[in-house]
């Protein structure tokens, strides 16, 4: 799982896992398109909504998160 997974650096790192042979997901808030395989897995959510993570991560399990929006401006 790759949250913030569209960006320029979360966005190769993406592409790098799912040619790997990887099972691919990315959270984004879905507020632009992007170029990654059909087959990576979009999860739709906005951090900065109370519960909209646990919204789209229910009943889920990842063997690695990747974290790429762990901040704040």
């Amino acid at each position: 799982l790759l949250v913030g997974g569209t960006g320029f650096v979360s966005s190769v790192l993406a592409r790098l896992l799912w040619a790997g042979g990887h099972d691919v997901a990315v959270v984004k808030r879905g507020r632009s398109a992007d170029d990654l395989p059909s087959e990576v897995e979009r999860l739709v959510a906005d951090r900065t909504v109370p519960g909209d993570l646990d919204r789209v991560l229910a009943g889920r399990a990842f063997d690695v998160v990747y974290d790429f929006t762990a901040y704040q401006r």
